[in-house]
């Protein structure tokens, strides 16, 4: 008896072994490892297990003590002595712990998938959410994009450098935001630089380097501007023209300088010889009495320059010899009247002198003569008197009396106010001798008693000696002394 209650014994324990083995942390405890994770799904839940849990210990340990009151024995060391009728009990709880244990395993995989699935949703949407946000612009970048764009399509051509700039001083958009905006619009620069180029046209006409100057002074880099100047629509031969009568309009130039001028401008030698080449022959005639009128103030009438010196001044700046001289002869300057007071400066003449050297040397008509003499005569420095001064003072010594003087000068061609001034101040006659002359010039005109011519001459400056000895010349003679 003894022996077979051992033997039952020992084979309760080992089953109990046994299903410890199964899973020896209990029902619903984690692995070791952490491998199963099992996550109560509710307060409530939770609750329910620990008092089923609680209720099947103590139903398990009432059983067992009625087991061991009904087998007779005692619990020893957790092993509950009995006989083959506990082996049933200890079967239902192997069956029910298994049933258990799966169903906390299954619990277990159930919350695992629910949990893996949630996360991997919450993941996805988290990388959607980030791709949208480095991917998709932000409302200040966006407005920057259509600002940007809409300075690229307006025909203007703008460089990079504007664009810039007016993104950011002129609508507050930030540096970034304005990069962004630009970079976005993949811009063709030198497309823009064409553009502006254009533009640049309308504005007045250019030679290709010009372009390419002014396209890198509004911001194009040197590659952009070159490919501007180069794709802008550009007749660089229609340009050379259009410069050149630029240039006519705006100063005075030679074929020669104007070609020279538009070369170190930047056009090609043969769209200028091309371009200056249409321009009649006329235009470079005018363009030297432009430039003649332009120098006139280097010359003046009796200064001693000649109409070759003139001409050779205009041809300096590019003119043929033969637009020189018809700039010279047409700048509005009297050359013969000029040659005429650079003769009287260094000859001592009268008007009939002059009047011969200007037929005989000059080969001047009679009316160009006579037109030269007419304005020496009303000349504000009194060029004739100036000459009957002289004159009188050659002749002096030669002429005996003052009227002699008179005639002599009067036959040179100068009228007789002027013969009558210069002989009676720088012919060398005394006072008297001119007083005389006076009184002879007063009884040829008018009868006069002698105390008349007397107060006459006196009124003329003379003293009362020189007016009596005057008017005894004359035959006014008075009473004898007594």
């Amino acid at each position: 008896m003894k022996k077979s209650l051992i033997v039952v014994l020992l084979i309760f324990s080992m089953l109990l072994c046994g299903c410890t083995s199964c899973n020896p942390f209990g029902p619903g405890d984690p692995d070791p490892d952490g491998s199963t994770i099992i996550e109560p799904e509710s307060n409530e839940s939770s609750e329910a297990t620990e008092s089923k849990a609680e209720s099947q210990a103590s139903q398990e340990s009432s059983k067992g003590e009625r087991d061991t009151d009904r087998l007779g024995g005692k619990a020893g060391n957790g092993v509950v002595q009995g006989s083959g009728g506990k082996g049933e009990s200890s079967s239902k709880a192997e069956s029910s712990s298994a049933a258990e244990s799966s169903k906390a395993s299954e619990s277990s995989k159930t919350a695992e998938s629910s949990k893996s699935e949630e996360s991997s949703k919450a993941e996805e949407s988290s990388k959607e959410e980030s791709s949208k946000s480095s991917s998709g612009p932000t409302d200040s970048q966006a407005a920057a994009y259509a600002k940007a764009q809409e300075y690229l399509t307006n025909g203007t051509g703008y460089c990079e450098a504007d664009i810039l700039d007016l993104l950011e001083n002129t609508h507050g958009f930030s540096h970034s935001d304005s990069v962004w905006g630009i970079e976005q619009n993949d811009p063709d620069w030198g497309e823009q630089a064409a553009t502006r180029g254009a533009n640049l046209l309308n504005l007045g006409p250019y030679s290709e380097a010009m372009m390419v100057d002014d396209l890198m002074f509004c911001g194009f880099s040197e590659a952009q501007a070159k490919y501007g100047a180069a794709n802008c629509g550009a007749d660089w031969t229609e340009q050379a023209r259009l410069y050149a009568q630029y240039l006519l309009n705006k100063g005075t130039y030679s074929y020669v300088f104007l070609g020279n001028k538009m070369f170190e401008d930047g056009f090609d030698s043969v769209d200028i010889s091309t371009a200056l080449d249409e321009f009649p022959t006329d235009t470079w005639n005018a363009e030297a009495v432009e430039y003649a009128i332009s120098i006139l103030s280097e010359v003046s009438y009796g200064d001693g320059s000649t109409w070759s010196d003139f001409v050779s001044k205009i041809e300096t700046v590019g003119f043929s010899y033969y637009e020189a001289v018809y700039g010279a002869d047409n700048c509005g300057f009297d050359w013969n009247l000029h040659n005429a007071y650079n003769y009287l400066n260094d000859h001592i003449t009268s008007p009939s002198e002059l009047s011969d050297w200007l037929y005989y040397d000059l080969s001047l008509t009679k009316t160009e003569i006579e037109n030269i003499l007419n304005t020496l005569k009303y000349d504000d420095s009194g060029v004739w008197t100036l000459e009957a001064q002289e004159y009188a003072y050659y002749l002096q010594g030669s002429v005996i009396t003052v009227t002699d003087m008179v005639n002599t000068l009067m036959g040179l061609g100068f009228d007789q106010t002027t013969a009558e001034w210069a002989a009676m101040n720088y012919g060398g006659f005394t006072s008297q001798e001119n007083c005389t002359y006076e009184a002879q010039k007063l009884v040829s005109i008018a009868s006069y008693t002698r105390d008349k011519l007397i107060d006459v001459l006196v009124s003329y400056g003379y003293s009362v000696e020189d007016a009596k000895a005057a008017a005894d010349a004359v035959g006014l003679k008075g009473e004898p002394k007594g």
